[in-house]
């Protein structure tokens, strides 16, 4: 089973440790073990800083030869929108060329998902999308 995780981020945040554990845990937990295949999409760089802590099981596959995550704005809701909107132009081709070539079985999406949903509007293949949205409300 293959399956890929799109989770392009800025800055350390809670989801860059729900992306690892997960990870691991669909290794840990999985029945045909040498079978599986998890790999991170690295989009921006974003895992550069990651790699000593990600289990030498999981691949990271790099969408572009440079990382962007130190150059792009993101420290504003509107700069962060730009940064998103970048990131979709950058990686638009480039993850449906990933996808069509290697064919995961679930692409596992944490952040950034209006490119893989818009994915699946216009793809017809047998990758099986998951989407994991937050929503947290600050209580008063």
């Amino acid at each position: 089973m293959k399956t890929y995780y799109w989770s392009p981020f800025f800055t350390h945040i809670a989801t860059v440790s729900a992306v690892i554990n997960s990870a691991e845990s669909l290794i840990k937990y999985s029945k045909d073990k040498d079978e599986n295949e998890i790999t991170l999409i690295d989009a921006i760089g974003e895992w550069e800083k990651y790699k000593n802590q990600i289990n030498s099981k999981i691949q990271i596959i790099k969408l572009n030869k440079l990382n962007y995550i130190d150059f792009l704005p993101k420290n504003s809701f509107l700069k962060s929108r730009v940064s998103y909107l970048f990131i979709f132009l950058l990686n638009f081709f480039k993850l449906i060329s990933l996808i069509n070539k290697k064919k995961p079985d679930y692409l596992i999406t944490h952040l950034l998902t209006s490119l893989p949903i818009f994915l699946t509007i216009i793809m017809k293949n047998k990758t099986k999308i998951i989407i994991f949205l937050f929503y947290i409300r600050q209580l008063k």
